[in-house]
C-alpha cells in the first residue's frame, strides 16, 4: 500500500537551490504536493535580475500544485482574496524536526522519509561550498 503525497509549502530559498542544482526535483516528486501563498510569488517577482526571475517562475510553475491564502493579514503586505484574519489559529507545519519544531504546532507525519533527502542535498551542497572555502582561503559559510 503506497501512502498519499505529503502536502507541504515550500519557503523561497527551496526554488533558488532547485534553480541552482542544490536540491533535485526528483527527490520529492509525487511524495509531496507542494502549494504557496502570494509571499512565495511577490518575493519571486522582486527577483531584480529578469533572466533569473523567469527561470525562479519556470521551478515555481513546475514544483507548485495550488495556491492557498495565508492564515494571516498584514496591512501594506497582505493581498486580498489571498490573506485571512486568522486570530489567534496556528496552522501546524506539514512535518516536525525533532528539537526544532513546537510540539503542538507541527505534524509528526508517519515514516514517509522526505525530511531526509532533502536535507542530505542541502548537507552536500554546505560540505561543498565549506571545501571550496578552506581552497581558496575563505571564511567558512554559516
Amino acid at each position: 500500500m503506497t501512502s498519499s503525497p505529503v502536502k507541504c509549502m515550500f519557503d523561497t530559498r527551496a526554488f533558488n537551490l532547485v534553480l541552482d542544482g542544490a536540491v533535485s526535483i526528483e527527490s520529492f516528486k509525487g511524495r509531496a504536493v507542494a502549494y504557496t501563498t502570494h509571499i512565495q510569488r511577490d518575493e519571486i517577482n522582486n527577483t531584480k535580475d529578469p533572466a533569473r526571475k523567469a527561470e525562479l517562475m519556470r521551478v515555481f510553475n513546475e514544483v507548485v500544485s495550488g495556491s492557498v491564502p495565508t492564515d494571516s493579514l498584514v496591512l501594506g503586505v497582505s493581498r486580498i482574496g489571498e490573506a485571512r484574519l486568522g486570530g489567534e489559529r496556528v496552522v501546524p507545519t506539514e512535518s516536525a524536526v525533532w528539537g526544532v519544531s513546537r510540539w503542538d504546532e507541527a505534524k509528526w507525519t508517519a515514516n514517509d522519509n522526505l525530511y531526509t533527502p532533502i536535507k542530505a542535498d542541502l548537507d552536500k551542497l554546505n560540505k561543498a561550498r565549506a571545501t571550496m572555502c578552506r581552497t581558496l582561503s575563505l571564511p567558512k559559510p554559516r
